[in-house]
């Protein structure tokens, strides 16, 4: 806790009872138990023969799960009857020379001090009954006074020494880094969050969060991470130190190795997890790059290949023309910040050709695509663009649903709105080959379900299916980029099992190593990889990275994979228990704390037929009866709750009046009206951390809580209860609206 200056200093232990990885009464090891408040460590060393080896590996145990070791100390054994002292063996010595040569500096230097044994109290001794220390405890203490003088000073200097860093860590990234989507030139005091550590789902942070004192720095909060750092998280408190130990065998092991041609069992490993879950039925190969706007690129690659091997034009046959090809995508789209990834998709904010990317062509057809909402308890078409709007296209009004469900329902398959959906993309297409000089479409690419960077945007999964069914009609290879709509983020194991179809190629990223290390992968069917094969390496897929399938990342993934798949590790899975296959007691009793299955209620409120066993979609996570207050909220205009995802987009339209110049009669002039969302947005994020202790950041007008698919049900309502609040403290004017601040952009 804080101090006043005037106090004295003051040090708190905390003793643990064993050795650090000694089990809590609840079976948890104490170093896992006490990790949330990751206290400075002093390491009691043993003395013994073989204590060496004992101290060595709980150190590492320590270093291992993000503690710092201020002290290792080792009380070497107490004189005999005789009065003459034990043999020291040496293991203090040993142990300072074997940390003397470690490179690790991060979290400080570790002393080593030894100090003389107290002997145990002599037989029938009565001083500890009496309240007093024995004679022998008394002196002991007295004889090494000055050392444990030293030892204090010296853990006093360490904790002054990690304060003043993590002080000085906001001023001098400030003058050093070059942070991603930031504007430095508006950063103001205190908009820098300095971050101590990460345990689960929470940071420890400097002086933020309910109750921080107005001096930044004077304590550590916990702040919960309500963007999933990026919509990359997976793993919580209790299954880091297993991401940790998968990393830590990898480089141990491998360091990093090149892959072209080589074979190690963490990527071969990799390669079946991905092809056994996200990939089953459907994909046969995997090629790993290192993050998810490079598994695009080559993703483009592939599939512009296969798309030339389908119309029969050889790639580098004498006098035969290559015609120039396009991509074929949706209006709001990301996929990524490299070239590629930025020419592939409509223009926007991401990749302006005055501020951004002068080099900007967009080479493609972009659709203007509908998105649904719940809005008002109903799920609609929201904004229709213009070619689907009945009050300008003439089509007949747009229907709406109860549920989720019945968004995603296979009945919709042969509904009117999808044949308008299906005859809308043809005609683009055909308007698109006549107008294009030349141009044809190679490449279809789409965020599956949900357009995370444009906005939690939400397509209509009919239109989303009826692209993929036109794109199979004329041979344009089809792309899912899920590098944040897969591994359970929309609630599947991918969006395309939503969506009820499969693509030719997919991108898969974030949450594939549980948000420990960056990786991507690159699935494709078989066609696909077939396009590639020839005679001469020319024809070869010529593309690669110096980290492609680095062992590190591969085993992150292996662990992530087989932690989010298992219900053992994933509580949100959809198990629902059934006697005649639920036979163990830990089945039985683990299927009685869980809602009965997935289906058991949307966000319409109403029921659906429950699984009979695992569907591969999780549980609920996000409380209905609160999704549709949010929907009616009258700041709101529209909500996406879909898996781990809830976004709800403000929309406040403000009309500020113009001064009448000073001595006239005249009214104020009105001013044009102005969507005032992303100020708000802003505003409710600042609330959301300072008052509630979560960290958010706008999307735009759009203001978005995403979690991990591991997170507790309890923590998830939490995260509702708290934007709700802030919602109504801003709706009745409580603390006013801070400036007329933009979104944040991601």
């Amino acid at each position: 806790k804080s101090q006043h200056s005037s106090s004295p200093p003051a040090l708190g232990l905390v003793e643990t009872a064993g050795g650090v990885t000694s089990p809590a009464p609840s079976g948890t090891l104490q170093c896992d138990l006490l990790r949330p408040l990751r206290l400075p460590c002093i390491l009691v060393g043993d003395p013994r023969l073989g204590g060496i080896s004992a101290t060595i590996s709980a150190y590492e145990s320590l270093l291992l799960r993000g503690y710092d070791v201020d002290l290792i100390l080792f009380m070497e054994p107490p004189q005999g009857g005789d009065g003459r002292p034990q043999p020291s063996l040496g293991n203090a010595d040993a142990v300072r020379e074997h940390l003397s040569k470690a490179v690790h500096r991060l979290g400080g230097s570790t002393q080593v001090v030894s100090l003389p044994g107290c002997a145990p109290p002599p037989p029938n001794d009565t001083s500890a009954s009496e309240g007093r220390l024995d004679p022998l405890v008394s002196e002991w203490l007295h004889r090494t006074g000055d050392e444990w003088q030293a030892v204090l000073r010296s853990l006093t200097e360490q904790h002054t020494a990690r304060h003043t860093q993590l002080r000085d860590l906001a001023s001098r990234a400030a003058s050093t880094i070059w942070w991603p989507f930031t504007q430095h030139a508006a950063l103001g005091e205190g908009a820098v969050q300095t971050i101590d550590s990460r345990c689960g789902e929470h940071w420890q942070v400097l002086g933020s969060g309910p109750g921080a004192p107005s001096a930044a720095g004077d304590r550590l909060d916990s702040l919960y991470d309500g963007a999933s750092s990026w919509w990359t998280q997976a793993a919580p408190a209790e299954l880091q130190p297993e991401v940790a130990r998968s990393v830590a065998y990898a480089a141990g092991r491998y360091m990093h190795v090149m892959f072209p041609q080589n074979a190690h069992l963490p990527g071969v490993e990799a390669a079946a997890r991905l092809l056994g879950t996200v990939g089953r039925g459907w994909a046969s190969r995997v090629f790993f790059s290192d993050d998810g706007s490079t598994a695009v690129e080559v993703a483009l690659k592939m599939a512009m290949r296969l798309f030339l091997k389908g119309k029969g034009l050889p790639e580098e046959a004498e006098g035969v023309q290559v015609p120039e090809l396009q991509v074929l995508g949706l209006q709001n789209a990301y996929h990524g910040d490299t070239l590629g990834a930025m020419d592939c998709v409509a223009p926007s904010v991401f990749n302006s050709r005055r501020l951004q990317a002068p080099w900007y062509r967009g080479r493609g057809l972009f659709l203007h695509p509908p998105y649904l909402g719940l809005v008002r308890g109903s799920w609609k078409v929201v904004s229709p663009p213009a070619w689907l709007d009945p009050s300008s296209s003439g089509t007949a009004p747009l229907p709406s649903w109860e549920s989720l469900g019945q968004v995603l329902s296979a009945s919709r398959d042969g509904s009117e709105l999808t044949e308008v959906y299906r005859h809308h993309i043809r005609s683009e297409l055909d308007q698109h080959a006549a107008s294009s000089g030349g141009a044809q479409l190679g490449a279809a690419i789409i965020e599956p379900l949900l357009q995370g960077a444009g906005g939690m945007m939400l397509v209509d999964p009919q239109f989303q299916r009826a692209l993929v069914q036109v794109c199979r009609e004329r041979g344009i290879p089809v792309i899912f980029d899920e590098v944040m709509t897969g591994l359970f983020r929309l609630g599947a194991m991918s969006a395309a099992h939503l969506l009820r179809t499969t693509p030719d190629i997919a991108c898969y990223a974030k949450l594939m190593t549980a948000g420990v290390v960056p990786m991507a992968a690159t699935l494709t069917t078989p066609q696909v990889f077939d396009a590639f094969q020839g005679s001469s390496k020319l024809q070869a897929l010529l593309h690669g990275h110096s980290y492609t399938a680095y062992p590190v990342g591969c085993a992150a993934t292996v662990t992530a994979m087989d932690m989010l798949t298992s219900p053992e590790t994933n509580p949100n899975l959809c198990t629902p228990y059934t006697p005649a296959s639920s036979s163990s007691g830990r089945q039985q009793g683990r299927a009685a704390r869980q809602s009965p299955c997935c289906r058991a209620q949307d966000a319409s409120g109403s029921s659906a037929a429950a699984c009979t066993g695992p569907c591969g979609l999780l549980l609920p996570l996000w409380d209905q009866d609160l999704v549709l207050e949010l929907s009616h909220h009258r700041l709101v205009s529209r909500v996406v709750a879909l898996g781990t995802v809830l976004a709800a987009e403000l929309d406040v339209v403000v009309q500020e009046q113009q001064p009448a110049p000073a001595g006239s009669s005249q009214a104020a002039a009105p001013q044009p009206k102005y969507n005032a969302g992303g100020a708000l947005a802003v505003e409710i994020v600042r609330r959301l951390r300072n008052l509630h202790g979560v960290y958010a950041r706008p999307l735009g007008s759009v203001v978005y809580l995403m979690v991990p698919p591991t997170t507790d049900v309890a923590t998830c309502r939490r995260l509702q209860a708290a934007l709700a609040q802030v919602l109504d403290d801003v709706a009745s004017g409580q603390g006013g609206v801070a400036g007329d601040e933009e979104g944040v952009v991601v």
